[in-house]
C-alpha cells in the first residue's frame, strides 16, 4: 500500500524549516495510533490529514530550536526532553531503548563530514544490535525511531507489516518486514551508523 502524502521539502513546510526530519519521525510516533486508526478504517483522507499536521508541528519545533546546522538526531537531548511526560503535556512518548547498528565503519570518511553532521549523527554509540533482532522487539504498540545518513524516519506496525513514515518522501507505505529493513538501512555498502529508538506514545 503507498499513499501520497506531503514532503519535509513541501514550500508550506519548508517555509518554516528545514531538517525537521526527527521531529517529524517523533511526531509521526506520537500520532501512530490514530493513523494506524485512520489506514485500518481505510479512511485516507484522514489519514493524509494528520500527516499533514505532523509535518507542520515538526516544522514548527525545528524552527525553534538554534542548535543544529543539519537538524537534531532522534536521540539529541532537546528533541528527547520535548516528547518526555510533563505536567502540562498529554500525549508524549516513553522511550524504551537506544540501540545502534553500525557496518563497514570508516574513520577516514567521518573526517570529510562537516563537524555539525558528524556529531549530531555518528558519533552516539548504544548497544549493538542485527537490525533483525531490533525489529523483532517492535510491537503493534511500539514504534521505532530510525535515524541514518542523517536522515530519521519513523517505522509503525501495522498487523505483520510496518508502516515507514519518512518526511523526506512523497509517499507513506505499508510494506513487509523484508522491505522495511531495507529501506531503514539505505546500505550501499559504505560507513553505515544507524540510531534506533524503540518509543510508546502514551495518550
Amino acid at each position: 500500500m503507498i499513499i501520497p502524502v506531503s514532503a519535509q521539502t513541501d514550500s508550506e513546510y519548508s517555509s518554516v524549516s528545514s531538517n525537521q526530519c526527527s521531529w517529524a519521525a517523533a511526531e509521526f510516533a506520537l500520532h501512530s495510533q490514530e493513523l494506524r486508526r485512520s489506514l485500518i478504517k481505510n479512511d485516507i483522507s484522514s489519514f493524509v490529514e494528520l500527516y499533514k499536521k505532523c509535518l507542520l508541528r515538526a516544522s514548527e519545533l525545528r524552527s525553534k530550536t538554534s542548535g543544529c546546522l543539519y537538524g537534531e538526531n532522534i536521540d539529541t537531548p532537546v528533541l528527547e526532553d520535548n516528547y518526555k511526560k510533563n505536567e502540562n503535556k498529554d500525549p508524549y512518548l516513553e522511550i524504551f531503548e537506544h540501540l545502534s547498528v553500525l557496518k563497514n565503519t570508516d574513520a577516514e570518511f567521518i573526517k570529510i563530514l562537516h563537524p555539525d553532521l558528524a556529531r549530531e549523527f555518528y558519533t552516539r554509540t548504544y548497544t549493538e544490535r542485527e537490525i533483525g533482532r531490533i525489529i523483532n522487539e517492535v510491537r503493534n504498540t511500539t514504534c521505532l525511531l530510525v535515524s541514518r545518513h542523517g536522515q530519521s524516519l519513523a517505522v509503525i506496525p501495522f498487523y505483520n507489516n510496518y508502516l515507514i513514515c519518512d518526511s523526506h518522501l512523497h509517499e507513506a507505505k505499508v510494506v513487509s518486514q523484508d522491505d522495511m529493513i531495507h529501506h531503514c538501512l539505505m546500505d550501499h555498502g559504505g560507513h553505515l551508523h544507524m540510531t534506533l529508538m524503540l518509543v510508546y506514545p502514551i495518550h
